[in-house]
């Protein structure tokens, strides 16, 4: 269940800042008067950490999680956001924190669960256009190599 804490670290000059967590979520949101100005949630935390990062001017990034711990005979490293292939098993995550919001404010909860489903849908567009922009490749290809 998610939970917010309270009196976090407000920056001069940004939006207003929240944040809430769980065991399997972190949600740091910023607001603008109450208007959700960009988020960024983090999810899968004990497992194969991710990140679903969303802003009002550039819309929704996916990445996974490097939390610098991998390396046995290095000293821990800083966690880095780093690239991840098409989010397409975020219907899964969108009912997951639905159920960990029930105790939230419902305009957060249906906002980032609206954001989600789009990921989803926009990364599943592109993966299906690339791959079918990629048989027309492959086809040409073929066609030009019997010639």
């Amino acid at each position: 269940m998610l939970r917010e804490i309270i009196n976090i670290k407000q920056i001069e000059g940004e939006d207003r800042r929240r944040w809430f967590c769980d065991d399997y979520f972190d949600l740091i949101l910023w607001e603008n008067n109450e208007r959700i100005t960009a988020f960024q949630l983090t999810y899968d935390i004990p497992g194969r950490e991710r990140t679903l990062t969303w802003q009002e001017k550039t819309g929704a990034s996916h990445h996974l999680m490097d939390c610098g711990e991998d390396q046995p005979s290095r000293p821990k490293a800083s966690p880095i956001l780093m690239a991840e292939g098409p989010c397409c098993q975020l219907d899964d995550l969108a009912t997951r924190f639905i159920e960990a919001g029930r105790e939230m404010d419902k305009h957060i909860v249906y906002f980032i669960e609206e954001k989600i489903t789009t990921c989803q849908l926009n990364r599943v567009t592109e993966w299906q256009s690339g791959s079918e922009e990629l048989g027309v490749r492959s086809k040409e290809l073929e066609v030009r190599s019997k010639e």
